[in-house]
């Protein structure tokens, strides 16, 4: 896994980037080409954002949008044949780089639609996840055509956790993202030690991290809410027995109690040896005795 990564962190050719400029990158059996310009200040509120979504560093060099390039033009050409990369994303869509630093703080948003890019767009790494953030607008394009924007229903009944479907979804999305980027690698690369090391990553390191990360937040949920049932149903229990108590407390105060105590099969209980109050509710459980009627007479005193 560590040296796929190292591998795939190694330029295509090394690019010294500038505040603008074109870049022809040469692969084995294909080659891909960008165009760069200083990413625009209107951008900077949509930044902010981004790094709030990611958790990243305020303060790092990748928060200042002077240290991003936005990519006005990027084409692939395999065998001969040359595709847009604009052609297939949302109009309008923005797609910014910060090749300053190394931080996996990759994201996309549908609204705007942009993509941000946290590295060097030469290495394999980086275009690997630039292919699976374009997967995420082909997802939402499918959504869009049938009426929806999650594959996941959170309102079957009132024991379902719809945090558990927002997970579910958020891994259906990753896991679909990740596909789009398998198929154009599978495509494009030819087979060798590249087009391992891009499987390796994207199957066994990307998709693997939401993987983890969710399982942890579902794992960390189910374990807040034994404890919390736990913690709640002992007081409850609690006080439903200490209510029970009062109930056969106050029972004992009336003569159903007496013509109860004197039947020969209570004879050899007691209060006194601590058995009474079992036996009692054996017995009313099992009758179904009402005795609310002897501790309150008149239905409206237990009101």
């Amino acid at each position: 896994m560590a040296s796929a990564l190292a591998r795939l962190d190694v330029p295509f050719q090394p690019v010294t980037y500038a505040t603008s400029g074109r870049e022809n990158i040469h692969a084995s059996d294909f080659s891909y080409s960008f165009a760069y310009e200083p990413a625009p200040e209107e951008s900077s509120y949509q930044l902010k954002s981004f790094i709030r979504t990611v958790k990243g560093n305020p303060d790092a060099d990748y928060a200042d949008i002077r240290n991003w390039r936005k990519i006005t033009e990027f084409s692939f050409a395999v065998e001969g044949k040359t595709t847009d990369l604009f052609s297939i994303l949302p109009k309008d869509c923005e797609v910014l780089i910060n090749p300053t630093s190394s931080e996996p703080l990759d994201s996309m948003s549908s609204t705007p639609p942009s993509i941000y890019l946290v590295g060097d767009i030469a290495t394999p790494h980086k275009l690997m996840t630039l292919l699976h953030e374009i997967g995420h607008f082909f997802d939402d394009t499918n959504l869009e055509k049938r009426g929806t924007d999650t594959l996941m229903r959170t309102d079957y009944d009132g024991s379902f956790d719809p945090r558990n479907a927002r997970d579910a979804e958020m891994l259906r999305k990753e896991r679909n993202a990740t596909a789009f980027a398998f198929k154009v690698i599978n495509d494009i690369l030819p087979n060798g030690q590249l087009k391992k090391d891009a499987f390796v990553y994207l199957k066994d390191y990307a998709l693997q991290t939401y993987h983890s990360f969710i399982h942890e937040s579902l794992s960390h949920r189910a374990a807040m809410d034994r404890f919390y049932r736990s913690d709640v149903d002992y007081y409850v229990a609690s006080d439903k027995a200490q209510e029970e108590w009062d109930e056969y407390e106050e029972w004992r105060k009336t003569d159903a109690y007496k013509k109860w105590k004197a039947l020969p099969e209570n004879a050899a209980v007691s209060i006194e040896a601590g058995d009474e109050y079992g036996h009692w509710r054996q017995w009313v459980q099992k009758s179904g005795y009402d005795f609310y009627k002897d501790i309150y007479p008149d239905p409206e005193e237990s009101i």
